[in-house]
Parts: structure tokens; C-alpha cells; sequence
């Protein structure tokens, strides 16, 4: 199933997708496997890894890698693995605009970025301030410090080890849910694009489907990404319905 899997998605431990923007859909099935797949790939290297999560837990994670051979949690504690839940710093933002809102001597909260990283710099940039879109400030502001983040991570790694960083977005429709804007996760996901263009970090984000509603967001926000990306993976369902052996189908599309 290893070797399998790396030929369909054209990746050894040799030969990583550096650089790279991988987007994976999933309707009817569940995708994840090629997150970790790519997890177990880059940890393996010794390269680093950052999970954005919306959808799983770090211990989901670490349970996973553990079957995989991996200790996610040592490789944590090493500074080779950050893990960032992004319903919490959603969630946190959301709260703390309610609490500035009704309380104006509230005082705001401390960047988590050191201020020698390059996040200093990009929050007083005016493209960087512009191009979160939505009109509800607070939307765009709190995926603006979802950024600052990633990229105060992604310059520690640079500064500790200086190699290539696997960023992991899952599950990138979720925030849809809470009332952010597609465009906003569009143009999150092309500041990460944006990292990749250094050669030296790739971005795998996965996307739910589903068929039987109308989610206009969900696929307006998946087919703009899968225009971005180098490589696509549409994980579906079987047509004929359950099958104890095989779970579904996958077809991979290079861009």
C-alpha cells in the first residue's frame, strides 16, 4: 500500500514535492490518508511539518503516526513538528473582537510571532492588510493572524534547522461554516502559495464535498484551488456503493 501510494502520488523519500501546492478533495470518502501518508513522508526525511487543523485533533494525529511508525509527540517536543488548532485560533479572535467591541479599554492581544520574524513586517503591509477581502473585519483579520503564524513558524524552522516544511491544511472547508468567506480561505491558501515559491516549503490542503447538498462555497473555494495547485487528488466514494475491501477510488490530475 506504501509504494503504492507513493507511485500514485509520484513522491519517495528521495524525491519529496518541494515547493509544491497539493490539494485533496474528498467526497464520499475520506481523504486524510494522503495527509498522513505526506506527514510520515517529510518526518521521515527529517524535514519539518505544520498542521493547520480545523477538522482532527493533534492526539488523532499522533495515533495515526504511531501506526505508521511515527512518534508525532517526540517529533513535537524536537521543535520538527508544530501543530496549530484552527478552530481555537478562529475562535479565539472571534472573541476577543467581541470583547474589544463591547469593551473599547479592552486591551488587545500580544502577537504570538517574536518581533524579529517576518511577521513584524507583514502586518504593517498594506498589500498583506488589503487583500483579506471580507467586509467583516474581524473574518479577515483573525485568517491574517492565522498567516502571521504559519509564517512565524515556517521562519523558526528556517533559523533552527533550515530545511524544507510540509504545511498541512485540514479540513480547509470547515472555516465555511463559521461564516468565512471563500475568498478569504482562497487568498489564505495563496499567501501559503506564496512560501512555496522560496522552494523550500510545500502545502497539502484538503477539501470536503458533498454531493447530496448544494454547497456553492465548498466548490467555488475547490475549484479555485485546484487551479493553483501542481497536483490534485479527488478521493470519491464507490459508485456501487460499500465494499469491506475497497473504500473508494482516487484520481491524481498534475497540473
Amino acid at each position: 500500500m506504501f509504494s503504492e501510494l507513493c507511485n500514485l502520488c509520484k513522491v519517495s523519500l528521495e524525491d519529496l514535492p518541494i515547493g509544491k501546492i497539493l490539494t485533496a478533495t474528498e467526497c464520499g470518502a475520506d481523504g486524510t490518508f494522503l495527509l498522513h501518508h505526506h506527514v510520515s513522508l517529510f518526518l521521515r526525511a527529517g524535514h519539518n511539518v505544520c498542521i493547520v487543523a480545523f477538522a482532527q485533533s493533534f492526539n488523532h494525529y499522533n495515533s495515526v503516526g504511531t501506526k505508521l511508525g511515527l512518534n508525532l509527540a517526540a517529533s513535537k517536543e524536537s521543535g520538527k513538528l508544530e501543530f496549530i488548532d484552527g478552530l481555537k485560533a478562529i475562535g479565539d479572535e472571534i472573541l476577543e473582537h467581541a470583547k474589544r467591541t463591547a469593551e473599547p479599554n479592552f486591551p488587545p492581544r500580544e502577537e504570538a510571532s517574536d518581533p524579529s520574524s517576518n511577521s513584524a513586517i507583514a502586518m504593517g503591509d498594506p498589500i498583506l492588510s488589503g487583500l483579506f477581502i471580507s467586509s467583516d473585519i474581524c473574518k479577515g483579520q483573525r485568517l491574517k493572524n492565522l498567516y502571521l503564524r504559519c509564517m512565524s513558524i515556517m521562519k523558526r524552522f528556517e533559523q533552527s534547522n533550515n530545511k524544507p516544511t510540509l504545511v498541512i491544511v485540514d479540513d480547509i472547508s470547515i472555516p465555511l461554516s463559521m461564516g468565512v468567506p471563500h475568498m478569504d480561505l482562497l487568498y489564505f491558501l495563496h499567501y501559503l502559495r506564496q512560501l512555496c515559491d522560496s522552494g523550500r516549503c510545500s502545502v497539502i490542503s484538503l477539501i470536503h464535498l458533498d454531493k447530496s447538498a448544494d454547497d456553492d462555497d465548498a466548490n467555488k473555494l475547490a475549484t479555485a484551488v485546484k487551479v493553483q495547485s501542481d497536483m490534485v487528488f479527488d478521493v470519491e466514494g464507490l459508485v456501487t456503493g460499500y465494499c469491506a475491501d475497497v473504500h473508494g477510488l482516487v484520481r491524481s490530475l498534475a497540473e
